[in-house]
């Protein structure tokens, strides 16, 4: 998809300063992605991850991430800063608004036991690491966690499904969810998550119901 918008803004910009007479672009149809739903982790399997997390700041990392759905990277970034009483915040949305999550009292108490990296939880930058290498140490040492638990193809980004299917599964709307992890646009959301919506399924549900034989009435005389 991405290599078809490029190539019509191409042709689009070669028409317009007048490099070509006609849009060859036009003629190329807009290839269809089919994306597969995706799978979260399920509690069990965060359990048995957790159980096999005996360091302390990655259990910690692994509740973070499960719990507010932020990225891998932008959890390794967390300071006691984005934290307001038990309310993570996440980003600032277009109209200026701050957009928070609330975290589990368990999660905030396992923040406050750990010592800092200066301002941050999980982030060492006492040798001046990049943020990209910090990231992909901790995606390392959680696969590593993943894989001595038995899930060996999970990955931390699954951690941000959870959150995002967990919502959804509770009937929480697709919009919120969207807000929530931060989507440019719903379509994001609905392109990933849209199997896992509570409401959708429910009204299929419904629908198909209807459409079941009404019993008959009995005349009484």
């Amino acid at each position: 998809i991405k290599k078809h918008e490029r190539y019509s803004a191409f042709c689009r910009f070669c028409v317009t300063a007048g490099w070509m007479k006609d849009n060859p672009a036009k003629s190329v149809s807009r290839p269809t992605v089919r994306t597969s739903p995706t799978l979260p982790l399920s509690e069990k399997e965060i359990g048995k991850a957790l159980e096999k997390a005996d360091d302390p700041r990655w259990h910690a990392l692994i509740q973070v991430l499960r719990w507010s759905g932020l990225r891998i990277g932008d959890g390794v970034k967390l300071t006691p800063e984005k934290l307001d009483g038990n309310r993570l915040f996440l980003y600032t949305a277009k109209t200026g608004t701050p957009v928070f999550v609330p975290m589990p009292d368990f999660v905030i108490e396992e923040l406050k036991q750990l010592p800092l990296y200066g301002r941050f939880y999980f982030w060492n930058r006492q040798t001046d690491s990049k943020i990209e290498t910090a990231s992909g140490n901790a995606r390392r040492s959680l696969r590593r966690i993943f894989r001595a638990a038995g899930l060996k193809t999970a990955h931390p980004h699954q951690l941000r499904d959870s959150f995002a299917v967990g919502l959804l599964e509770k009937g929480v709307p697709i919009e919120t969810v969207s807000i929530l992890l931060g989507h440019q646009d719903i379509r994001i959301t609905q392109r990933h998550y849209s199997p896992w919506v509570r409401s959708l399924q429910l009204n299929l549900e419904e629908a198909v119901a209807k459409t079941w034989e009404q019993p008959r009435l009995l005349r009484v005389k």
